[in-house]
């Protein structure tokens, strides 16, 4: 797997120290790409939703789960 690691502002590199590839739960993992502020906030709301399904059941979602909340917000 690669991912780029600069975070761009147009054709501005604004920073070289931007993680691209975010830990969503202990067995999912999403890359960013697009616009940061957009990225940041979805996943966000996709981490919100696995700790809440973990309170409720104790147990960590599938990725079909994490996928299906995905989806829907995208």
């Amino acid at each position: 797997m690669g991912a780029d690691s600069r975070t761009t502002m147009g054709t501005f590199i604004s920073s070289r120290g931007s993680e691209k590839v975010i830990k969503v739960s202990d067995h999912c993992l999403c890359l960013r790409s697009g616009r940061s502020s957009h990225s940041e906030a979805a996943i966000d709301v996709i981490q919100y939703h696995e700790q809440n399904y973990w309170q409720e059941t104790g147990e960590s979602p599938s990725i079909a789960t994490i996928a299906h909340v995905a989806k829907n917000l995208l």
